[in-house]
């Protein structure tokens, strides 16, 4: 009788499975998104591009160049800070008197605490970041900064890669007490 059973649902399944697969629709993917997923998959930060282009307030062909370009390993200079790694990148008229850019860490590395001199706003396209307030960032995510809000944080075990649009800048605290270092652009 088992053989019998096994059989009617082997069957069954096959069945179910022809169903499925006669249900299937095949769809051509537009030219844009045959697009956005190629570009993808030559440089992964494109995955993050409508938030980028929104960010630095450029097209959205201006954000790939731009991300291309970063992403090759063009223009970054070391940032202000130890361990940190910036891109300085022309924004839209949205963004006029900020730091526009993108910042890199690598695994492990701190950004100490300090304070928004004015409003910050993130997309995160790389990595991930834990911030010492108990939360956690990571590739897709954002964040805006208000004035005086203070927090440090720790890029994770791959790193993190972040577009930034910052205004007035950053204090940076010394831990040694002394007067806070004051970092713009």
């Amino acid at each position: 009788m088992s053989r019998i059973f096994d059989e009617f649902v082997e069957a069954e399944e096959v069945a179910v499975g022809d169903a499925l697969t006669a249900a299937l629709v095949v769809a051509k993917p537009s030219p844009d998104g045959r697009a956005t997923l190629l570009a993808a998959v030559a440089n992964p930060w494109v995955r993050f591009l409508g938030g980028f282009a929104a960010l630095v307030d450029v097209s959205r062909e201006v954000a790939e160049r731009m991300l291309d370009r970063a992403e090759a390993g063009a223009d970054w200079v070391a940032g202000p800070l130890p361990g940190v790694n910036v891109v300085h990148l022309a924004g839209g008229q949205a963004t006029l008197g900020a730091d526009v850019g993108l910042v890199r860490m690598g695994p492990g590395a701190v950004f100490p605490p300090h304070e928004h001199l004015g409003v910050e706003s993130i997309v995160v396209l790389a990595g991930g970041y834990a911030d010492r307030a108990g939360y956690t960032l990571v590739a897709g995510d954002a964040e805006t900064r208000q004035v005086g809000e203070p927090h440090s944080f720790v890029a994770g075990p791959d790193g993190v890669v972040f577009a930034v649009v910052l205004r007035e800048g950053i204090a940076v605290a010394d831990p040694s007490g002394g007067p806070a270092v004051v970092v713009r652009g």
